[in-house]
């Protein structure tokens, strides 16, 4: 009887540590391909970690690389998923909530072109894409919170070194299926948003346009010396 307990603590261990260890890993390399795919940029997350008796899924330092510009296009500082595992083997995945909180978001820009920035590059990725709701597993965000977003304005030549902040962001019934808000378009919707408020600001006096000024006298100096 003792052998029997024995075998069915060290069978129990070793769900316990692929559970906790080699689970995470698969379910944050998942994670992180499909936001790439999604994105059509680079996403890595410095750490992922599953509660399965607490239903949630916690996350800390998502980054999303640059296209075409350098650095990150977004920081995420840490993030909090609230799942329903009753729902795992349903038709809609059901995940309850998600607090996103400490977003950074570089607005990258070219002073010689207008129009080139990242935001537009990533706009345009929604843009030229059909929108299929049936290209992955359907699934439905009840809630989702983004919390502390700063908009750090930065050029391609001078390090500007300009930030605002923009409203905390809330949404509700998000997902692929049929009953909810198709959450690609909300995403497109959102970043657009954050643009113009983060654009308003700028141009309403948060842009120091006489430090640019100087910036960018500094800059042609250099260069001709």
């Amino acid at each position: 009887m003792k052998k029997f307990f024995l075998f069915i603590f060290i069978i129990g261990t070793i769900f316990y540590v692929f559970a906790e260890i080699i689970g995470d890993r698969l379910i944050k390399k998942t994670v992180e391909s499909n936001l790439t795919k999604l994105l059509d940029r680079e996403v890595k997350i410095d750490k992922l970690e599953v509660d399965y008796l607490g239903n949630k899924i916690t996350l800390k330092n998502l980054e999303v690389k640059n296209k075409n510009f350098p650095g990150n296009f977004i920081s995420l500082d840490k993030g909090l998923i609230l799942i329903n595992s009753f729902s795992i083997f349903d038709e809609i995945f059901e995940i309850d909530q998600i607090i996103l909180d400490g977003v950074d978001i570089n607005y990258y820009f070219n002073i010689a072109q207008k129009n080139k920035s990242n935001f537009n590059s990533i706009r345009k990725r929604f843009e030229n894409k059909t929108i299929s709701r049936k290209e992955t597993r359907e699934f439905i965000i009840k809630e989702l919170e983004i919390n502390n977003i700063l908009v750090f304005a930065k050029s391609n030549t001078i390090d500007l070194s300009q930030q605002v902040k923009v409203g905390d962001l809330k949404f509700k019934n998000l997902g692929n299926s049929s009953s909810s808000n198709d959450y690609k378009i909300v995403l497109k919707k959102t970043l657009l948003k954050i643009y113009n408020t983060a654009k308003k600001q700028f141009l309403e006096g948060k842009l120091d346009k006489n430090k640019i000024k100087k910036k960018i006298k500094k800059k042609f100096k250099n260069l001709i010396k």
